[in-house]
């Protein structure tokens, strides 16, 4: 499945959600849950709306910043996760 970019800039792109529930373009799993992205321009504000019966479970935010291949999400990923707070 390829997911176009242009469809989450600066809003929310779905791009896994529960098979009884399933959101147009996104690929179907067998759990309540969704998978999101996004990709923000710097400074810009937008809010998340939990979807029906999410509010039992405890949204997840990744942020990455700058990457522009799948190499550089991959690196950014492991530098975060080495990261202590």
């Amino acid at each position: 499945k390829i997911f176009k970019a242009i469809e989450r800039k600066n809003k929310f792109q779905v791009l896994v959600s529960p098979k009884d529930k399933l959101v147009a373009g996104s690929l179907p799993i067998n759990q309540q849950g969704y998978i999101s992205m996004i990709d923000l321009d710097k400074g810009f504000e937008t809010t998340y709306n939990l979807k029906n019966g999410e509010r039992r479970h405890q949204p997840t935010l990744e942020l990455i910043e700058d990457a522009k291949t799948v190499e550089e999400l991959i690196h950014q990923g492991i530098k975060n996760a080495n990261t202590s707070l």
